[in-house]
């Protein structure tokens, strides 16, 4: 129970050090929860109910942290990352492997992010640009399709809390994506 007091107070001392009132603006910051009654003295619920009290305060400053540096960075996205339009088909980089993981995001798509642009790729960018009308029903990413997708990337790092990162939970094989146990015969690839 101190320890989650103690990790509290210091992410209150991070957030204050962090930042300067400037920084803060109309911010304010979470208080720890009071202690009625010594930790010894307290039921097993009502431990409980504090710890969930702290645990929520923990969130809080987390989410102040990442929203006044920048945001956090998406699982797998790097936090100064950009999309740029020089995608090729055919290829695998690690931007691709960023639009796998945006397309995961915003389009429900299952695939694991690979790096690899290949016909699950294209067909989630066809996908993307019809949903965003950003451009013809095709897989090239042009500067309106690259510009939907930066939007998007910002918008998910402003509103994950450092805690709860975007990320992919599926198995790769090649372009495609297998659930666990699953075996990939990637003689038999797009």
């Amino acid at each position: 129970m101190k320890s989650l007091k103690y990790i509290a107070i210091a992410l209150i001392l991070l957030v204050s050090a962090t930042i300067s009132a400037q920084d803060l603006g109309n911010i304010e910051l979470p208080g720890l929860p009071s202690m009625s009654k010594p930790v010894q003295q307290m039921t097993r619920t009502e431990l409980q109910q504090k710890i969930q009290e702290i645990v929520s305060v923990i969130q809080q400053l987390q989410a102040i942290l990442a929203r006044i540096s920048g945001g956090s960075s998406v699982s797998g996205i790097p936090s100064n990352f950009t999309f740029q339009p020089t995608f090729k088909i055919g290829s695998t980089t690690e931007q691709t492997k960023c639009l796998q993981i945006i397309f995961n995001q915003d389009l429900s798509t299952n695939f694991k992010a690979t790096g690899y642009f290949g016909s699950q790729t294209q067909q989630a960018v066809i996908q993307f640009k019809q949903k965003y009308s950003t451009g013809r029903a095709n897989a090239i990413i042009g500067d309106r399709t690259v510009f939907k997708l930066n939007e998007l990337l910002n918008q998910y790092r402003a509103s994950q809390p450092a805690n709860q990162p975007i990320s992919n939970q599926l198995t790769s094989c090649g372009d495609s994506a297998i659930q666990e146990g699953e075996v990939c015969d990637k003689a038999n690839l797009n």
